[in-house]
């Protein structure tokens, strides 16, 4: 068997990796030649025999990633996407097939590098932060105008006396449990990923209203709440909850960047903390005003505030969530 060099795993390649790694090259270069024929192609009509040929050549495509070995497709949160891809590329109904064909281009790519690069978190099964940037940048540039992005914060709450409490590896079970309720409740072109260790951040496509946000995340700790449970040493039972900050943003101006977007929401996340964890704040367009929500049974609206008249930061936040856990 030939080793692998240069990543670091120092793993033999399976007979299946090195057959996908040849795959690859080979969709590299038809994402390639399809590009390089469209920019000509829009100097010009297309006759109908090209329109077939870019048809089949996208179909190509998406054959590959759904004929991914499902291990590899769901490492990277892909196993969704492209199955969905395929069931809705050559839909009547869709509007503008070329500009979605275009996507699909841009899509492709970045799988196509998280594959290479085996971009995905061991623990929790979901993207890295590398290919989180590239998925998010791409999510703000597919969006329409009328349309936003909710972009969340997810602190898991306490998570430095559970692996205290029940050790590393137990640990480690409840971060993959997250992970995977995360993509139960998410739709197939929602993206996350896990940062650091105890902290996930989360990006809600085409998203009308926090009603929407408010919905999606009751899915997710509910999944958790059925899955992911530690016992302290007394041998209570104690439910894993998380801390969350949430915006919504739009495309305006490029759109935020990545770590602008980051600060305001962990800051959200670090409020919640201060006010007893399990809960949620949405920071709101003014990237001042913020809703605090109280967990129950569902969440309800608790207070408003201003972030300013705090005179609140994520240092602070750490700093008092930090001693409450020593």
């Amino acid at each position: 068997m030939e080793n692998e060099r240069g990543n670091g795993r120092g793993v033999e390649k399976t007979l299946e990796e090195r057959r996908t790694s040849n795959k690859l090259r080979e969709i590299y270069a038809m994402i390639e030649e399809q590009e390089n024929r469209r920019l000509e192609r829009e100097k010009s009509l297309k006759s109908t025999e090209e329109e077939v040929e870019e048809k089949n050549t996208i179909n190509s495509i998406i054959k590959f990633f759904v004929e991914l070995p499902k291990d590899i497709s769901k490492s990277i949160g892909g196993d969704k996407y492209w199955e969905q891809i395929a069931n809705d590329i050559n839909k009547k109904e869709v509007e503008d097939k070329q500009e979605r064909r275009v996507r699909i281009l841009e899509m492709a790519k970045v799988f196509l590098r998280m594959l290479e690069h085996q971009e995905n978190d061991p623990v929790s099964g979901l993207p890295r932060e590398e290919a989180f940037s590239d998925l998010y940048n791409l999510g703000l540039k597919n969006l329409k105008p009328e349309e936003k992005i909710c972009f969340l914060t997810m602190d898991l709450d306490k998570f430095r006396t559970i692996n205290e409490t029940v050790g590393h590896q137990e640990g480690d079970k409840i971060l993959k449990e997250i992970g995977e309720a995360i993509k139960k409740a998410t739709r197939f072109d929602d993206f996350a990923c896990r940062i650091g260790g105890d902290e996930f951040v989360l990006f809600l496509n085409h998203i009308k209203n926090e009603e929407d946000v408010l919905k999606t995340i009751e899915r997710i700790e509910k999944t958790i709440s059925e899955n992911a449970i530690w016992q302290d040493k007394q041998g209570k039972d104690h439910p894993v909850t998380l801390s969350i900050g949430a915006k919504m943003i739009n495309n305006e101006n490029g759109g935020p960047y990545l770590e602008a977007i980051r600060k305001e929401t962990d800051i959200g996340a670090g409020i919640v903390k201060t006010k007893g964890r399990d809960g949620l704040v949405i920071i709101k367009e003014d990237s001042d005003t913020f809703e605090y929500y109280k967990k129950g049974d569902d969440y309800q609206l608790g207070e408003t505030g201003k972030i300013s008249e705090m005179e609140i930061s994520k240092e602070s936040c750490d700093k008092e969530i930090d001693a409450s856990l020593q």
